[in-house]
């Protein structure tokens, strides 16, 4: 068989990942599974970790010609089979290689720009602008002359070839029509080469747990959460990388889950009491985008709970902007 007929399924959640999630109660002569669980429920079901998290041709960039190339597919392979072994060490408490804390780095990037979630949230913020400019194109056709003079001085007078000509970077509306319609293909490389100068400065801790269920994963594993943010006004609420507070959490097996933060922390790994285990695995379960996973036909209520406003909020302290 080709290579252009091979790998049409492909995971946005690698099933070699998801793995160490399958019930350890699964019998030898049967197919292990995990449980997935809908987002915002609890009633689950068993699935091989094969046949979830998968779309038929998600990373395949398709060339003009027809042909189906697969070099993010292929790289992420590559960097999924380095990330199994890279477990099996830190369940081990075993050092890593630079080049092996390196690898690990990458697949917390990849794990927070290769998802499903991250493809529709991107795809929305680019039909945003789209949907701009089909209104301004709209507004254009209606518009006077005297209008379109006025419109056009908006962007300076310049068009967009004389933008080029320049050397600025410009898009076109065909160029945003692509980049809604595949934008994975396109926003990948650049939110890889975002995040990884961060994660290179940041500390890393494993906290561990020997609750028999302990952490839960989902369908967006890779969370960037800012537990301030709550203090800020919500225009500025946003997790940036660069605040103090901010946390990126990848749950890595049932037993540890990683914290890269700005965090002053000796020990790189760290048992936890299981009221952390269930705080993180709220986190987890709250940024899921359609399913989380539990190595166990098991949930509880905590991961559900919403929380209450802290008095110390912005809109308690400042004033809540809905009144």
């Amino acid at each position: 068989m080709g290579k252009a007929k091979q790998k049409k399924r492909q995971h946005y959640v690698p099933r070699s990942y998801l793995s160490a999630w399958t019930d350890p109660a699964v019998p030898p002569d049967k197919e292990p599974w995990v449980w997935l669980f809908p987002a915002e429920g609890r009633m689950g079901s068993r699935k091989s970790p094969k046949n979830i998290f998968e779309e038929t041709d998600f990373y395949t960039i398709h060339r003009a010609d027809g042909a189906r190339d697969l070099v993010l597919e292929d790289g992420l392979c590559g960097l999924e089979g380095a990330f199994v072994t890279i477990r099996h060490k830190l369940a081990r408490h075993e050092k890593l290689t630079r080049r092996e804390y390196a690898h690990l780095l990458a697949f917390v990037a990849a794990m927070d720009s290769r998802t499903k979630a991250t493809r529709e949230f991107d795809r929305g913020q680019w039909q945003k602008v789209l949907d701009l400019m089909d209104r301004y194109e709209e507004a254009w056709q209606r518009s006077t002359p005297e209008q379109r003079q006025s419109m056009a001085g908006m962007t300076g007078g310049l068009t967009r070839k004389h933008r080029h000509e320049r050397g600025e970077p410009t898009l076109g509306y065909d160029d945003v029509k692509t980049l809604v319609a595949n934008p994975m293909e396109h926003n990948f490389g650049a939110r890889m080469n975002s995040l990884l100068p961060f994660l290179e400065r940041m500390n890393l801790v494993i906290i561990e747990t020997a609750d028999p269920v302990g952490f839960i994963t989902s369908d967006d594993p890779c969370v960037i959460y800012d537990p301030e943010a709550y203090k800020r006004s919500p225009m500025f609420r946003a997790p940036a990388l660069a605040l103090p507070s901010v946390e990126i959490t990848l749950p890595l097996s049932p037993r540890q889950l990683l914290i890269l933060s700005w965090w002053d922390i000796a020990a790189p790994f760290v048992p936890v009491p299981e009221r952390i285990v269930d705080s993180f695995n709220r986190r987890t379960r709250f940024y899921a985008h359609e399913h989380f996973v539990v190595n166990q036909n098991v949930t509880k209520g905590i991961w559900f709970e919403p929380g209450q406003e802290p008095e110390n909020s912005w809109e308690k302290t400042r004033g809540r902007t809905d009144d």
